[in-house]
């Protein structure tokens, strides 16, 4: 991606999912010392820019250009399993941002931290994202609207363990070596 960015190349989202999931599924083209026979892929690798993001679980990279012009903003997540076990890792490029982008990044990262604070044995899961929502709610109340419903989910066997949603409904209790 970075090399793309910095030799203002053409490709679409769909293309750069294609050339993640052969790395994933090909971890030694990539330089990881990993059995290929143990590693699979969660979900096809999600690329979105140009404005247009989708946050559900189940969106797909679309055939469209990759934008990065200043100002942009690039979603990629990737859901991978070694192992029978789930990983997953979504990031959040900024291209030179707008002030207004730097605010709700540092606002949502101070959030992200909170929630991570929260996370404790005997704590119900709820108060995690109470946690998260506290701090937008104070710092940048004005993009609480557009927060997701949910901050995140247990992983595991299960990409997606759907008893354990960080969300304000969750009442299940954290327990150790919970993940």
């Amino acid at each position: 991606l970075e090399g793309v960015i910095d030799e203002e190349k053409d490709i679409t989202h769909s293309a750069l999912m294609d050339l993640t999931e052969k790395a994933i599924l090909e971890p030694t083209k990539a330089g990881v010392r990993l059995k290929p026979e143990n590693v699979d892929i969660c979900y096809p690798p999600i690329f979105q820019s140009g404005g247009k993001f989708d946050l559900k679980p189940s969106a797909a990279s679309n055939d469209e250009l990759l934008t990065y012009d200043p100002a942009s903003i690039i979603i990629c997540a990737v859901g991978a399993r070694y192992n029978s076990y789930c990983s997953n890792v979504a990031r959040t490029y900024l291209i030179d941002a707008t002030s207004l982008q730097i605010k709700a990044y540092e606002v949502l990262l101070k959030a992200h931290d909170a929630a991570i604070n929260a996370l404790r044995s005997g704590r119900k899961i709820n108060t995690v994202y109470q946690a998260a929502l506290s701090v937008v709610e104070k710092n940048a109340p004005e993009f609480v609207d557009k927060l997701t419903k949910s901050a995140g989910t247990g992983i595991g066997l299960e990409f997606r363990e759907s008893g354990l949603n960080i969300n304000a409904k969750n009442d299940k209790v954290l327990r150790p070596n919970m993940a």
